[in-house]
């Protein structure tokens, strides 16, 4: 995808309020999913968890254009054939949990597009002005017509049409084998797990941690909360507790904490730097005023270094 078709089409403001509208209520479709305790209520949720993914499908293209649509379906899991409730409700929550990255992602590339502006245009024009500058009327900037006769050999050669013929597939070969042999090794790296603790110094309790990885959406999720356990099962952990979460590929990533409210709707939403250490513990400033019904946004320093 290139730098063009990723920018939002939207100003970012009015893009990253439409993407959070759709988190928060598929925030709350994951609670109700978690909450169920009937296959009934799950065979009613179905229908409803697809009706919000094709609700952030026209969201999504509104914002990055019809070339999203594709990466989005294909970042949603497959659907199987489940018997117990215990499988339904497992199956829909790894709908949710997939879709859900998948928005948060996006909100973090309009994030990074309104604090890195494309350049390109401005980098050119300096290169022209340059030319334009350094011209003179005894030293024009415009090339001599005979000057490309005077080109040694060896540049030459480079620029010749047969030497390009001839090299260019062989490069685009060898940039192929490189980087499947960097996909081969990126796929087959060890599973890791990564933890960690976190305080949110308002004094509320911690209600999510989401696990965004560098590797991709398939890779992010909701973190484990509390001490480990058979069941895996979190459990609230207060204003203080501890997290883990296992990377299926490696590499960095960046931790999403909630502080107050539900899991379904975090009262704030607070963002760590981009980390590589296996251990993270994080305090996070957790901002308490929200303006106009914006959920505030802080952020989470490491105690333990990147």
């Amino acid at each position: 995808m290139s730098d063009t078709e990723s920018r939002p089409h939207l100003p970012g403001a009015q893009a990253a309020s439409l993407l959070n509208a759709q988190i928060v209520a598929g925030q709350d479709l994951r609670q109700a999913v978690a909450h169920a305790t009937a296959i009934e209520e799950l065979q009613a949720l179905g229908p409803q968890l697809s009706a919000w993914s094709t609700r952030n499908e026209h969201v999504l293209v509104r914002v990055f254009g019809e070339s999203e649509r594709q990466d989005y379906r294909l970042a949603s899991p497959p659907t199987t054939g489940t018997r117990s409730i215990e499988d339904r409700r497992t199956q829909l929550e790894r709908r949710a949990d997939a879709r859900l990255g998948y928005l948060h992602g996006a909100v973090t590339r309009i994030e990074l597009a309104e604090q890195i502006p494309c350049s390109t245009g401005k980098v050119i024009g300096l290169a022209q002005q340059g030319k334009r500058d350094n011209a003179t009327p005894d030293a024009p900037a415009a090339t001599a017509p005979d000057e490309s006769s005077r080109k040694p050999w060896w540049r030459a050669a480079l620029t010749s049409p047969w030497t390009i013929a001839i090299c260019a597939p062989l490069i685009v070969g060898a940039l192929i084998a490189i980087r499947s042999y960097v996909t081969a090794r990126i796929a087959h790296s060890d599973a890791t797990t990564v933890t960690g603790s976190i305080v949110c110094e308002s004094g509320r309790q911690i209600v999510g941690v989401w696990i965004a990885a560098s590797t991709g959406q398939k890779d992010s999720g909701y973190a484990h909360l509390g001490p480990p356990n058979p069941t895996g099962t979190s459990y609230p952990i207060g204003s203080t507790g501890t997290y883990s979460y296992l990377l299926p590929h490696g590499g960095s990533y960046a931790v999403h904490v909630g502080c107050g409210g539900s899991a379904a709707h975090w009262d704030s939403r607070n963002y760590s730097p981009l980390l590589s250490s296996r251990t993270a513990d994080l305090r996070c400033d957790d901002p308490t005023g929200a303006e106009h019904g914006v959920i505030p946004r802080g952020k989470c320093i490491s105690a333990t270094g990147p």
